[in-house]
């Protein structure tokens, strides 16, 4: 992606005798410059690839975002007796386009409490329950690609 703007560098000099005055032709060409990058990177933004996509599983919804190199997961997951505290269980799969690796974030309830961890291991959706008192969990968070 190289020269998508180009603009000419001008090395100032102080005092009147560095034959670089600040006058409104040089701030104007600055501005445009300016401009220039602006909307090169407006425009750069508007081509990368944004999805999004919801997958339902058995304890609920979980979201899933991209929005070019940053990913963004949501879901409230409602926890039945088939989930044991201090055990792995699987949410669902995860979309094939949000490649994450690992990405473990905190599984808190309605308080606000965190009551367990949250992942997304070899495309599943895993969550690990320390506590299982209030049986609805929200997660949210965000990571770079």
């Amino acid at each position: 992606m190289a020269n998508l703007v180009t603009f000419a560098k001008k090395l100032w000099k102080d005092k009147a005798g560095g034959n670089t005055p600040i006058t409104a032709a040089e701030l104007n060409r600055m501005e445009g410059g300016i401009n220039d990058c602006a909307n090169q990177i407006n425009k750069l933004g508007d081509s990368v690839s944004q999805r999004t996509e919801t997958v339902r599983g058995d304890y609920g919804e979980v979201t899933f975002k991209k929005n070019g190199l940053v990913y963004f997961v949501k879901s409230s997951l409602t926890i039945n007796g088939t989930v044991t505290t201090g055990k792995w269980a699987t949410i669902c799969h995860a979309p094939s386009w949000f490649i994450v690796n690992s990405y473990w974030l905190s599984t808190r309830d309605s308080s606000g409490k965190v009551t367990g961890i949250w992942t997304i291991r070899n495309g599943e959706v895993q969550v690990y329950l320390q506590t299982a008192t209030d049986k609805s969990l929200v997660v949210e968070g965000m990571m770079m690609g």
